[in-house]
């Protein structure tokens, strides 16, 4: 049972992880948008 709560633990926080970065990924993109547009 414990292990099965580590494990869960460990791909909620991994997803958490992922998600993040799609997000970091998706405004650096934008930032890139609006500076190409900019200039």
């Amino acid at each position: 049972m414990l292990g099965n709560a580590a494990l869960y633990r460990m791909v909620r926080v991994q997803d958490h992880g992922i998600r993040k970065m799609s997000l970091l990924k998706a405004e650096v993109k934008q930032e890139a948008r609006v500076a190409n547009e900019g200039v």
